[in-house]
């Protein structure tokens, strides 16, 4: 079963003189929040409509047997909804690992797997991130950051969502926003080396690509698909190790397609 999450955005297709050509119908997310409220007023359910992310939780009781164990795999997200998307659907059961997001979701459990993740040398971390200025730099956050992984050789898989998975393809959905050209030009200078002359000119026009634009289902099964290619990164063609540009040891792959 898939728990479903709202974006402030609804789209639609028709076709017109036997070409598909899409329609954008625009909506913020208080009118989306709005509707969906007015539809449970009149007694009406979403079962698999998931609440949105509490950031700020007392921190839960974890033993200290259980606590004092760690992962070997993380996934990291790098915005809470997405992570709670994972979670409620088992992901981190099915596949043994830890789901965290970059802004501290699972806020009552967040500080005590972080202590436990950072126990483990040979950690591998997987993240997924929309095709924005932020998520592209997520892993390059992970690598620097002291409340992460600083000065920590690990392996880091690109899930995805990367400008070169999304350029070209008409089935996704591609926005614009002034807010990301700003965000584009102050990109750290190892991302933006790391990235194509049509990445950068594609990040520097302001287009972006959200996770909530996909299918729950096909999330799922870019995450599923990825760890299971991640074991042998060597032996797949469909795994390409990153040029690194900067001073980490570390190394990272990514997938030419988002599924």
């Amino acid at each position: 079963m898939f728990s479903l999450f709202a974006s402030p955005l609804i789209y639609a297709a028709d076709l017109l003189f036997g070409n598909r050509r899409q329609k954008q119908f625009s909506v913020t997310e208080a009118e989306l929040h709005g509707w969906i409220e007015r539809w449970k007023f009149v007694g009406n359910s979403i079962d698999k409509l998931l609440d949105p992310p509490q950031l700020t939780a007392a921190a839960a009781t974890i033993s200290d047997e259980v606590s004092a164990y760690s992962f070997d795999r993380v996934i990291i997200c790098d915005r809470a909804t997405i992570a709670q998307l994972l979670i409620a659907n088992n992901v981190h059961f099915e596949n043994s690992c830890a789901i965290l997001s970059l802004n501290g979701y699972p806020a009552a459990i967040f500080d005590t797997v972080m202590q436990m993740l950072r126990r483990n040398s040979d950690l591998t971390v997987y993240v997924l991130h929309d095709a924005t200025p932020q998520g592209i730099s997520l892993i390059h956050t992970l690598k620097t950051s002291s409340e992460w992984f600083e000065n920590q050789t690990l392996r880091y898989f690109e899930l995805g969502l990367l400008p070169r998975q999304a350029i070209g393809k008409r089935q996704m959905i591609v926005n614009q926003s002034a807010v990301f050209v700003q965000e584009a030009e102050l990109l750290p200078e190892s991302v933006r080396q790391s990235l194509s002359k049509a990445e950068l000119e594609w990040l520097d026009r302001g287009y972006y690509v959200e996770l909530e634009s996909f299918s729950p289902r096909r999330i799922i099964r870019v995450v599923t698909q990825g760890i299971a290619k991640s074991f042998e990164p060597n032996n797949s063609d469909t795994l390409v190790e990153f040029e690194e540009n900067d001073w980490s040891n570390s190394s990272t792959y990514y997938a030419d397609s988002f599924g």
